[in-house]
């Protein structure tokens, strides 16, 4: 008994001392969710094994080393590793900040996880600061001070666009699940390969939850960007943040729409996009504004469309919005951002364009739409963007930019270029869908 309460008063030291200076242990800030690790103070469970585990990787390290700079070099990178095992634990702890979640809600055994990362972390800077004191620990001052501003700004922005929702009575958190009966349908086989669930509310109506942490924030940013601008067909099927307490996580939640899905390889062509519209200027207007949007949000997971009892057409699965099909730190990243902003209003295909424009009305919706997208304030829509994710399986890229490494302020620059091309973006939309429209239906008047 008198060991296991050693080893966790041991543990309790070395967390304590990374929630007092973060810094020194190469995390970036002072992270919210670190204020709660009294969480996992009081399940003192999670850091007896702590420094045995440190041990055991520091002398792994020092086995496969044959020289002190080769265990300098090793031990470092054994650093990094956990570093960032550790950053992804802070996204998911720091996501119940930005859901509000209550602390009869937090995940006990996800800030256990957390600590016990923490501690170990702790344990491999303690080690490696006794006997290999030269190396650099911390990020380097250039690289701390913009990722400090980044959060700050991603802050900044979800409080801007929180309270401009509030103006407008818009929800982005369902706080739903909590009220949904009966045991969670599995819809796997469902098209998509992220597992998906339906629970029904007390009035029979389905609802579609995804725990997945691609599906989290970039639906529901994209879902608030297109009631802002009051998408034609978007507002049928919303999506929104909750926290499932059955799972003891967050996830996204949107209406389950009986429909008929389009498939997504389907090559349309004009003809069958006419006969799929049937003179519709409503479903005209849905199918072109909502094509629009998602060259907006530069969603790579586009052209996922059903087609409700009533004839809307609803665009779907959001996922990858404002969204970087690349890993930022490549030879190509560049390259490949240049082909897609050269590429990018092609992205409205002709036939689309002459399926719907042929139709009274369509185009005059389509500037109508335009007008609402320029209208939302920059400072909003910058909050969208901010708070997206980067790349896939991860709530923010910010959490997985390694400080340590020579390439961490590329990752940071790359970042910084890929919101500045998509801010730029709403600046320019109406001349850009205006030079393809005289493209596609040849003709010198101005349009938009």
């Amino acid at each position: 008994m008198s060991v296991s309460r050693s080893g966790s008063t041991a543990g309790l030291l070395l967390l304590k001392k990374v929630m007092k200076r973060p810094l020194d242990y190469g995390l970036d800030y002072h992270h919210e969710s670190l204020k709660d690790m009294q969480i996992a103070i009081q399940h003192p469970r999670c850091l007896r094994e702590a420094e045995a585990s440190a041990d055991r990787r520091i002398k792994r390290c020092l086995k496969s080393s044959r020289s002190k700079e080769s265990n300098t070099r090793h031990l470092h990178r054994r650093i990094r590793r956990q570093l960032l095992k550790v950053k992804e634990g802070l996204a998911w702890t720091d996501l119940n900040h930005l859901l509000n979640v209550s602390s009869s809600h937090w995940d006990i055994e996800r800030y256990i996880r957390l600590a016990r990362r923490l501690c170990v972390l702790a344990s491999l800077c303690r080690y490696y600061r006794k006997h290999f004191s030269t190396g650099p620990l911390k990020p380097s001052k250039v690289v701390a001070t913009r990722v400090a501003r980044i959060v700050k700004l991603k802050k900044r922005g979800w409080e801007t666009v929180r309270n401009h929702l509030m103006e407008r009575d818009l929800d982005w958190n369902a706080s739903l699940i909590g009220h949904l009966r009966g045991t969670p349908g599995s819809l796997k086989s469902m098209v998509g390969y992220s597992s998906k669930i339906m629970r029904r509310d007390r009035r029979g109506n389905g609802w579609l939850i995804k725990h997945s942490p691609e599906s989290l924030m970039n639906p529901v940013l994209a879902s608030i960007f297109a009631r802002l601008s009051e998408c034609p067909g978007a507002e049928i099927c919303p999506s929104f943040v909750d926290y499932d307490p059955r799972e003891k996580q967050p996830c996204s939640v949107q209406p389950y729409i009986s429909a008929t899905p389009l498939p997504r390889s389907v090559h349309w062509t004009e003809a069958g996009l006419a006969c799929l519209i049937g003179g519709s200027r409503l479903r005209a207007s849905q199918m072109l504004c909502q094509t629009v949007t998602q060259w907006i949000l530069d969603n790579i997971d586009r052209n996922q469309v059903i087609i409700d009892r009533f004839g809307n057409f609803v665009f779907v699965d959001h996922d990858r919005s404002f969204f970087i099909d690349h890993h930022p730190v490549t030879k190509d990243f560049q390259a490949a951002l240049e082909a897609r902003r050269k590429s990018a209003s092609s992205i409205i295909l002709a036939k689309m364009i002459k399926a719907t424009a042929q139709i009274p009305g369509v185009l005059d919706d389509l500037a109508e739409f335009v007008t609402r997208v320029e209208n939302i304030p920059d400072a909003v829509y910058e909050g969208l963007i901010r708070n997206a994710s980067f790349r896939e399986e991860q709530l923010s890229s910010i959490y997985y930019v390694d400080t340590m490494a020579s390439r961490a302020l590329g990752s940071i620059e790359a970042l910084d270029f890929w919101i500045a091309h998509l801010l730029a973006r709403k600046k320019t939309i109406r001349v850009h869908l205006s030079r393809r429209l005289s493209e596609v239906l040849g003709s010198n008047k101005r349009y938009l």
